[in-house]
């Protein structure tokens, strides 16, 4: 007996339920690396994210034809596929979004060396870090790095795959540490008025060395771990390529980490003058993420919370309409939760974020994910009910909700000691310290003539 055109439509969406969801498993990019590359890696950071993507988004679909109440609403019309299709886009692009700004805030804030077990600076250290700053710009100065033109024909070149850091080999591989008249690297800033520069980072000799610490915590070493398949140094401690299809350097040694550093800015830092964050305001930006985030939160914290007190005054009051309404501003905290999610993690990337400010960083993220998967909760179990308040378990839903509308509060007031009592992504603070720095060093007509006072060193908080 042949299967019914109903059962044919049964059976391939099943099979493709299972091809998806084998797809989206296998096709990850630990994987494919492990099956074609040698070193087991994928280069590419934009290669990765579109892997994760399809890997992602193949997996949620075939969840979605294998799972009954899906299958069943997808075949009832080709508007409510297109429906699913976008639903699923957005899903997995917010998921994918959310991790890969995680992951690229590891790497832009790698605090690597442990200050937990630092003293205080002494009056001693206090001083030496002071002097070293004072030091170092009057060597930019003396030797008219200010501008770049001068500091080209002295032999600094961009160092490779970088837009920043100015290097000169001569400095990287003689037996000087922490010269100023020696500085391993220089900084430099594009302007509307030219190269600016920001500061000097001086380098270790050897990639096992560690840095000397005459400022104590005021001046603290921090180096750069490479994962996937790291960089051809040459000395083991300049980049110079990466390794090639086989996981070999043509040129110098394969390493897996940087060699220790430490900046001295010229800029005033927030962090202070020997800061290892290298983020600044990006005016090139059309849209700034850091403002996305404070507008698009109160809308999600509002719609929850208003949606738990509908539903608690209907569960009250057994008023069928106040649990209606409730369900729409359950859908639209939804929408706006993972919106602030996914605008957070993009904001958080180019904040200026000082390694005691991190505890607090981490709780409101902690607090806002839990939330975030709360509400994801609350609205999957309403979609189950078809909007409905649940009959079954109505006292376990409406204590979940509690729960997560605590959650949301207290999210916001981590992340309003962010702001208000850390001054994280208030950006004036950053711009101020650039445009005075630009008026020192630009508002001369000689580079001789550059003056000012260097940024003094200190304890981020005081």
């Amino acid at each position: 007996m042949k299967p019914s055109a109903s059962g044919r439509a049964f059976n391939l969406q099943r099979s493709a339920g299972v091809a998806l969801l084998l797809a989206g498993l296998v096709a990850s990019p630990p994987i494919l690396g492990m099956l074609f590359a040698p070193d087991g890696s994928i280069d590419g950071e934009a290669r990765v994210r579109l892997i994760y993507l399809f890997d992602l988004f193949c997996v949620l679909s075939g969840i979605a034809l294998l799972w009954q109440r899906p299958r069943a609403w997808l075949s009832t019309s080709v508007l409510h596929l297109l429906a699913a299709t976008a639903l699923i886009a957005v899903l997995s692009s917010s998921i994918v979004g959310t991790w890969w700004g995680i992951t690229a805030y590891r790497g832009a804030h790698h605090h690597t060396m442990d200050m937990s077990h630092m003293e205080p600076p002494t009056a001693e250290q206090q001083q030496w870090a002071d002097d070293f700053v004072a030091r170092s710009w009057e060597s930019a100065r003396r030797h008219g790095w200010f501008d770049f033109e001068k500091a080209k024909a002295d032999g600094f070149e961009l160092l490779w795959s970088d837009r920043e850091h100015y290097q000169k080999r001569e400095f990287i591989f003689d037996d000087r540490i922490l010269d100023p008249d020696r500085p391993e690297f220089l900084m430099y800033r594009d302007t509307p008025r030219g190269k600016l520069l920001v500061g000097f980072m001086f380098f270790t000799r050897t990639l096992e060395e560690h840095g000397p610490t005459p400022g104590g915590s005021l001046a603290s070493w921090h180096y750069h771990p490479w994962t996937g398949r790291g960089y051809c140094a040459e000395g083991s401690i300049l980049p110079v390529s990466r390794p090639d299809g086989q996981g070999r350097c043509p040129q110098g040694a394969h390493v897996a980490r940087s060699a220790e550093m430490l900046h001295v800015w010229f800029v005033d830092h927030p962090l202070g003058p020997f800061a290892d964050a290298m983020l600044f305001p990006d005016s090139s930006s059309v849209v700034d993420p850091t403002l996305i985030h404070p507008m698009v939160v109160h809308f999600a914290v509002a719609l929850l919370i208003v949606a738990v007190l509908l539903d608690l005054l209907g569960k009250a009051t057994a008023t069928e309409s106040l649990h209606a309404a409730a369900f729409i501003n359950l859908i639209f905290a939804g929408v706006f939760a993972l919106a602030t999610v996914t605008a957070g993690m993009l904001a958080e990337v180019r904040l200026l974020i000082a390694p005691d400010v991190h505890q607090v960083l981490d709780t409101h993220k902690l607090l806002g994910f839990s939330a975030c998967a709360g509400i994801v909760l609350l609205l999957a179990w309403r979609l189950t009910q078809r909007g409905r308040f649940p009959k079954r378990g109505g006292l376990v839903y409406l204590s979940i909700g509690l729960l997560v509308a605590g959650l949301t509060g207290g999210a916001g007031y981590f992340g309003s000691e962010l702001v208000y009592v850390n001054g994280v992504a208030v950006q004036a603070i950053d711009r101020h310290a650039l445009e005075r720095h630009q008026r020192v060093v630009f508002g001369r007509t000689a580079n001789e003539d550059v003056a000012g006072s260097a940024p003094k060193a200190h304890v981020h908080g005081q």
